[in-house]
């Protein structure tokens, strides 16, 4: 089918539809912020965690490390039989090509862009809508292809234009994804490959190697708005973590990756309007975070958030009583982590009580509480004028303070 506006053909691929060069510019996905690269393995996991569970920036940005191994692969455990090596054949090396020296010693490269300065490519095996892997995708009657979510609610094919007449299920090429994703979460990433660790060789599939991976698909898929795979794919990651948690036992750093999985789950439900599923994710993840017995920070910020959350949802169905209760859950956690002997608060944990306490103050107001809410108003103030008058040297403290010192005056000229 020929362009209708003759935009340029090129050799790229998009949606399982060759040339067509994308008329919105979405042959490339945006480069974003590199999640942990040149970090462990479980200091990136935690930093992705924390992205894909807030509003920050780093929330719409995907990975661009390699999520997939560009070293040789080794095949995820899977039922006698099964084939799990790469549908695109990476990782395999041709035996009748001879290798030079150089060739040998150079680094590799991700046979999809990821380790290209300016991002990884567009691949038959993506969505150009969410930009990332094809998650129960269908064909339109273009043949043009998508993920079932991202294109449900279009008329017209948003790459050539043509009218959307039918939706058909791809199995094929989905099985073609799901076997990549099968045969790359299987070995290392970019997160092993920075490790000094010289045990750690190139290509072997460590279980936090899988469960980054699985995050990074999650995290980009959840970026692009593709809610649906997002949650399929953290769920995947969360079994991969609570296999861990099987072999370590309940450390810290596992509960707290799982508690961020679980929360992060509930944050698409809300998404997609699910609010039973939505809670049913953050009670899960406060039972995990929970189960470890710890003060640490990494475990004490997703517990009170998962609190907060909670008390949101009961806050948006009506049921003020209970979302206090939440708000006044979540802002002890806070309170009590500030006297942890090994762990001394930094400002932004007291940052987050203050946050905790215009929570608790909002509540009491709603219900009518106006000398408790005044309180708790006033409480948060004063911790926020504390932290800026104590951190001017940290342009990111102060930009926060900023921020919660207006809304607290905006609440204040409303009393």
């Amino acid at each position: 089918m020929q362009c209708p506006v003759a935009h340029p053909r090129t050799s790229q691929k998009f949606s399982g539809r060759s040339g067509g060069k994308c008329p919105f510019n979405q042959a490339r996905p945006t480069p974003v912020g590199n999640v942990g690269a040149g970090r462990t393995g479980d200091n990136a996991t935690s930093t992705a965690l924390r992205a894909v569970s807030s509003d920050s920036p780093e929330a719409v940005a995907a990975l661009n490390g390699c999520p997939f191994g560009y070293a040789a692969s080794e095949p995820v455990r899977e039922p006698s039989g099964a084939d799990t090596s790469c549908p695109m054949a990476h990782g395999q090396q041709q035996s009748h090509v001879e290798i030079s020296a150089e060739q040998e010693s150079a680094p590799a490269q991700c046979p999809m862009g990821f380790t290209a300065a300016d991002g990884p490519r567009m691949t038959e095996f993506h969505c150009v809508i969410c930009k990332s892997l094809l998650y129960d995708c269908v064909q339109l009657s273009c043949t043009c292809k998508y993920c079932r979510y991202c294109v449900a609610a279009y008329h017209d094919c948003p790459l050539c234009g043509a009218d959307i007449t039918s939706r058909t299920p791809e199995p094929k090429l989905q099985g073609m994804v799901d076997q990549y994703i099968a045969a790359h979460a299987g070995t290392q990433n970019l997160f092993d490959i920075g490790k000094s660790d010289s045990t750690v060789q190139v290509g072997e599939a460590t279980s936090d190697s899988r469960s980054a991976f699985l995050l990074q698909l999650a995290v980009r898929s959840a970026a692009g708005g593709n809610h649906p795979a997002a949650i399929d794919r953290l769920q995947k990651c969360k079994a991969e973590l609570q296999r861990q948690v099987e072999q370590q036992g309940h450390t810290a750093a596992l509960c707290s990756k799982l508690g961020a999985v679980c929360g992060s789950q509930g944050v698409c439900h809300r998404q997609l309007q699910q609010p039973q599923q939505a809670k049913a994710c953050y009670e899960e993840s406060m039972q995990h975070l929970r189960s470890c017995n710890s003060q640490h920070p990494e475990v004490v910020h997703p517990l009170a958030v998962s609190h907060n959350k909670l008390g949101d949802l009961a806050y948006g169905q009506g049921d003020l009583q209970t979302a206090l209760a939440q708000y006044q859950q979540g802002l002890a956690v806070r309170e009590q982590a500030l006297h942890h002997p090994t762990h001394p608060p930094g400002p932004g944990q007291y940052l987050d009580v203050a946050v905790s306490n215009i929570k608790v103050a909002d509540a009491c107001q709603a219900l009518g509480q106006q000398e408790e809410a005044s309180r708790m108003f006033s409480k948060a103030l004063q911790l926020v004028q504390e932290v800026h008058g104590n951190n001017k040297d940290s342009p990111d403290i102060v930009a926060r303070c900023k921020s919660l010192l207006a809304f607290l005056e905006s609440r204040r000229s409303q009393q």
